[in-house]
């Protein structure tokens, strides 16, 4: 879809007058902080578990646990591509969770439950307060397992985002570079640091 305003294709001719020019035009995608997405579909916004362990859906970030939200990304990364035939590539950003309690949705607790064996090993439901409780400093020896599992299940999640929206990319332009900002710690970190 276009947006309003730029039905008269402006994007494409300035796109077009870069490449001309020989400066190389990049799309930017912030693929997982999408408002509009997250308000057209509330069902894929992400959920945080909160200090106190309940579950709060964020405004406009999406869940990559959820294989429609990768499909509408990667179907919008493509419809770029093909649609702006000078721009040099396209790059990913917001291609992670806001912070280390988010992605918490209904998919991502059923996998996180069915890898740690959380349910069959303490005989008990996996609650997102457990997520929290294996991230303090103190967890005990299964609660840091827990913990380890999630981080690997999240990042794992972050990786099939990227390859689905890089395949559907090159299916729609063969050889156009996707590239990725990327930050080298956490969220939380990233709010430390910056």
């Amino acid at each position: 879809p276009v947006a309003a305003g730029y039905a008269d294709n402006r994007l494409g001719t300035l796109i077009d007058t870069l490449a001309q020019r020989q400066v190389t035009p990049l799309a930017w995608l912030p693929v997982l902080h999408d408002t509009k997405a997250a308000t057209a579909h509330p069902q894929w916004r992400s959920q945080r578990i909160t200090e106190d362990g309940t579950l709060e859906a964020e405004s406009d970030w999406l869940c990559p646990f959820d294989p429609q939200v990768r499909r509408h990304q990667a179907a919008i990364a493509a419809e770029i591509v093909t649609r702006f035939g000078n721009l040099g590539g396209i790059y990913l950003d917001f291609v992670r969770y806001d912070d280390d309690f988010a992605g918490a949705c209904p998919i991502a607790l059923a996998e996180l439950d069915r890898r740690s064996g959380w349910s069959r090993t303490t005989g008990q439901a996996l609650t997102p307060l457990d997520i929290r409780r294996a991230a303090a400093p103190d967890a005990s020896t299964s609660l840091r397992r827990l913990w380890d599992t999630w981080q690997t299940l999240r990042a794992e999640q972050i990786t099939a985002t990227v390859t689905e929206i890089r395949h559907a990319v090159q299916l729609a332009r063969p050889g156009t570079p996707v590239g990725a900002f990327l930050l080298p710690f956490s969220a939380g970190g990233y709010r430390e640091n910056t």
